[in-house]
C-alpha cells in the first residue's frame, strides 16, 4: 500500500493556501506516475528492489526535531537508510515500528535510519511520534522538490544508500524493516573493515 503526496480533500484545513496548491500541483503532476518508475512493476510495490546501475544521490542538509543539523554526505562510510514519509500517510505509520526494531539491531553497526519527513509541520511530527515514539533522527523541512531532486513518486519511498553514497536498494511502499532479509541486505553493504567487527 502506498500514499500520493496529497492525502485528501480535509486535510487542506491544515495547511494554507499555498501549501495546498503547491500540494494539488505536486499531486496532480505525479498521479499516475507511480508504475513508470524505472525497472517498477507492481509485484515490486512493498519488495527491497536492488537497483541494476547503482547512482549517487543529491546531498542535503536537514534539521531533526531536536534542532539538529544533518547533511547527508556527513555519513559517507556509512549505510544510510532514507524513508520519505508524512504524518497523514498511513502506510508510513505501519512500517515505523519496524524500522524502530531494525534501529536497535543496526544502529552500532554502520548503519543509520533517517526518516525525512514531507511538508509537515513541526507540531504535526511531534503529535505523530507522541503515539509513536522512536530512537532514530526524524528529519524535518522535506518538501516537493526534495522528492523531485530524489525521484520519490510516493509515500512511502525508502531509499539504502552505500558507504559510497550510491542508491543501492529501493522501497516503494511499507516494508518490514525488522525481517532478516532487509538486516542482511542492509548489513552486506558496510565498508570491509565494519563487517569484520560484526
Amino acid at each position: 500500500m502506498i500514499c500520493f503526496p496529497f492525502p485528501y480533500p480535509v486535510a487542506l484545513s491544515y495547511y494554507s493556501a499555498q501549501r495546498a496548491t503547491q500540494r494539488i500541483a505536486l499531486w496532480l503532476g505525479l498521479l499516475g506516475a507511480m508504475w513508470g518508475l524505472p525497472g517498477l512493476t507492481q509485484a515490486d510495490v512493498g519488495a527491497l528492489v536492488a537497483l541494476p546501475e547503482p547512482r549517487e544521490v543529491p546531498d542535503f542538509t536537514l534539521t531533526d526535531r531536536q534542532g539538529q543539523a544533518h547533511r547527508l554526505s556527513d555519513y559517507r562510510g556509512r549505510v544510510v537508510l532514507i524513508n520519505f514519509w508524512s504524518v497523514w500517510c498511513a502506510p508510513c505509520r505501519q512500517e515505523m515500528p519496524a524500522m524502530q526494531r531494525a534501529w536497535e539491531q543496526v544502529r552500532d553497526q554502520q548503519v543509520l535510519i533517517l526518516a525525512v519527513n514531507v511538508q509537515d509541520r513541526a507540531e504535526q511530527v511531534a503529535e505523530f511520534f507522541q503515539a509513536l515514539p522512536v530512537k532514530f533522527p526524524v528529519l524535518l523541512g522535506g518538501d516537493a522538490a526534495m522528492m523531485t531532486a530524489w525521484s520519490v513518486q510516493v509515500l512511502p519511498t525508502s531509499l539504502v544508500i552505500d558507504p559510497q553514497g550510491r542508491v543501492r536498494y529501493r522501497v516503494i511502499g511499507a516494508y518490514h524493516w525488522d525481517q532478516p532479509a532487509a538486516l542482511e541486505a542492509l548489513l552486506a553493504l558496510r565498508e570491509p573493515d565494519a563487517q569484520s567487527t560484526r
